[in-house]
C-alpha cells in the first residue's frame, strides 16, 4: 500500500522506479554485450594464435629444406670437411624444429599425422644424407652413379616433406575456417538473444544494442574477410582497424602473421629459382628457361644461340687460397658475366664453376661476339680477396645455335658442352661453336 501511494503521490519515485526498470534491461544488455564481445574476441585470437603457433613454425621448416638440399648439393660438389659441418647443424636445426613442432597441441588429428609423416620422410632423407657425407670424411669414395642415385632419393624424401607439411598447412587452414564459422554461428545466437532482451526492454536499450552491436560486427567482418583472403592465398592482404582495442590488437597480430607468412613464400619462391652462391638463377629454372625460348623459337623461325662457359683452371684458386676465395671468385666471375649481357639474355649457374648463357634471337655469329666480349671482360676484370691479394682468371666459352645445332634442350647442352672443351683442347681462354667441334668452318 505505501509503494501504490508513493507512486501515486510523488512523481519523481515513480521517475526513479521507471528508470530503474528501464535500466535492468540496459544493464543486462550491457552485461551480455561485455560477454559477447570478449567471446568474440577470444574466438578470434584463438584463432590468431594458432595460425602463428602451427602455420609459421610449419612454413619455416618449408624453407630449411630446401637450403639443406642446396648445402648437399654444394657438399657433393665439393666435399669439404666445413661443408660436412654446416649440414650437420642444419640437420639438428631441422630436427629440433620438426620436434618442437610436434609438441604443439593440434586440434585436428591430421596435423599431427601429416606432421609425423614430413618428419619420417625428412629423417630417412638426413640419414641417406649424413650418411653421404660421413662417407666423404672416412675417404671412402662412392661412385659418382651411386652418389646421384642418393642425391635423387635425398630430393625425392625432401620434397615428399614439403609437400606433406604444405597438406598439414592446408589441414589448419581448414581449421581455421571451421572455427571461423562456429564462431559466427555464435554470434548470430547472441544476436538473437541479444535482440529478444532488448525487444523485452526499452527502446533506448534496443538502439544502444544495436549501435553495439553493429561497432562488433563491422570489425569481426573485417577480421572475417582478412582470414579469408589469407587462406585463400592473398597473402599481402592486410587488415585496417580504426581503433587500438582488443579487435584492433587482434587485427595487428593478423598483419604481423601475414607478413611472416609472405616473407616466409618469397623466400620459398626465391630458393626455387635462384642459385644461393651467385644469385643467378639455378640449373632447375635454365631448364624451364630453354624450353621457353625453344617453343618461341619454334613458333617465330627465329635462331637462338647459348653460350657454355667454364673458368679456366679454377681448382687452382682453390687449392691455393682455399674454397673461401673461390666463392668469392665466382662471385666475381659472375658478376663480370652479368654485367656484360644485354636486357633481354640470361644466364644461370650449370653447376660448380660452369655458366650457362641464353641469347635470344641471336644467330652464330652473333653469339660468337657475345662470347668474345664476355672472354675479354672477365680476362680483363679484378678480383680484390683483400687488401694484398687479387686474382685474374679467364674463361673458356662454347657456342650452340638453335635449331642448327640441336632440336631438344639437352641436345643443345650437349653441343654447347662439346664447344667447350673445344676451347679447353685449343689452349683455354678461347671461343668455340659447335660447327668447329664437328670439324666444320665457323
Amino acid at each position: 500500500m505505501k509503494i501504490r501511494a508513493l507512486f501515486q503521490t510523488f512523481t519523481q519515485f515513480r521517475l526513479v522506479i521507471t528508470l530503474a526498470i528501464m535500466l535492468l534491461p540496459v544493464i543486462v544488455l550491457a552485461v551480455a554485450s561485455f560477454i559477447l564481445f570478449n567471446g568474440f574476441i577470444d574466438s578470434f585470437i584463438e584463432v590468431t594464435d594458432e595460425m602463428v603457433v602451427e602455420i609459421q613454425p610449419n612454413s619455416q621448416i618449408q624453407s630449411m629444406l630446401p637450403k639443406f638440399m642446396s648445402s648437399l648439393d654444394h657438399f657433393v660438389f665439393d666435399p669439404h670437411e666445413s661443408k660436412g659441418r654446416t649440414l650437420q647443424r642444419q640437420a639438428r636445426r631441422i630436427d629440433t624444429a620438426f620436434r618442437n613442432q610436434l609438441k604443439v597441441s593440434f586440434t585436428h588429428k591430421n596435423e599431427r599425422l601429416q606432421t609425423s609423416s614430413a618428419f619420417r620422410e625428412w629423417q630417412k632423407a638426413k640419414t641417406m644424407a649424413l650418411k653421404m657425407v660421413d662417407s666423404h670424411q672416412s675417404e671412402d669414395d662412392e661412385p659418382r652413379d651411386s652418389i646421384n642415385k642418393t642425391m635423387e632419393r635425398v630430393d625425392i624424401r625432401l620434397d615428399r616433406s614439403v609437400r606433406t607439411l604444405a597438406k598439414a598447412n592446408n589441414v589448419a587452414i581448414s581449421e581455421v575456417r571451421e572455427e571461423l564459422a562456429d564462431a559466427r554461428a555464435s554470434r548470430r545466437r547472441n544476436i538473437w538473444s541479444m535482440a529478444l532482451a532488448i525487444i523485452a526492454g526499452l527502446a533506448l536499450a534496443i538502439g544502444a544494442g544495436v549501435l553495439l552491436a553493429r561497432s562488433i560486427l563491422r570489425r569481426l567482418a573485417i577480421l572475417a574477410e582478412g582470414v579469408q583472403c589469407l587462406g585463400s592465398g592473398e597473402l599481402d592482404y592486410r587488415i585496417q582497424m580504426e581503433t587500438h582495442d582488443e579487435l584492433g590488437q587482434a587485427g595487428e597480430a593478423f598483419n604481423i602473421m601475414a607478413s611472416r607468412l609472405e616473407l616466409d613464400q618469397a623466400a620459398l619462391a626465391k630458393l626455387a629459382m635462384y642459385d644461393d652462391l651467385t644469385g643467378m638463377l639455378n640449373r632447375r629454372e635454365l631448364f624451364s628457361l630453354l624450353e621457353q625460348e625453344i617453343e618461341r623459337s619454334r613458333r617465330s623461325g627465329e635462331e637462338f644461340s647459348v653460350l657454355m662457359i667454364d673458368i679456366d683452371d679454377f681448382k687452382k684458386v682453390n687449392d691455393e687460397h682455399g674454397h673461401r676465395v673461390g666463392d668469392k671468385v665466382l662471385r666475381g666471375v659472375a658478376e663480370t658475366i652479368e654485367n656484360s649481357l644485354r636486357p633481354l639474355d640470361k644466364v644461370a649457374r650449370y653447376g660448380g664453376e660452369e655458366f650457362l648463357i641464353v641469347l635470344p634471337q641471336t644467330d652464330r655469329l652473333g653469339a660468337r661476339s657475345s662470347g668474345e666480349r664476355v672472354r675479354r671482360l672477365v680476362e680483363a676484370a679484378t678480383i680484390e680477396v683483400d687488401k694484398e691479394t687479387a686474382i685474374h682468371r679467364t674463361i673458356s666459352v662454347g657456342v650452340a645455335v638453335f635449331p642448327l645445332d640441336a632440336r631438344f634442350e639437352e641436345e643443345l647442352i650437349i653441343a654447347a658442352d662439346q664447344a667447350l672443351y673445344l676451347a679447353k683442347e685449343d689452349g683455354k681462354n678461347l671461343v668455340r661453336d659447335y660447327g668447329e667441334s664437328r670439324g666444320e668452318v665457323a
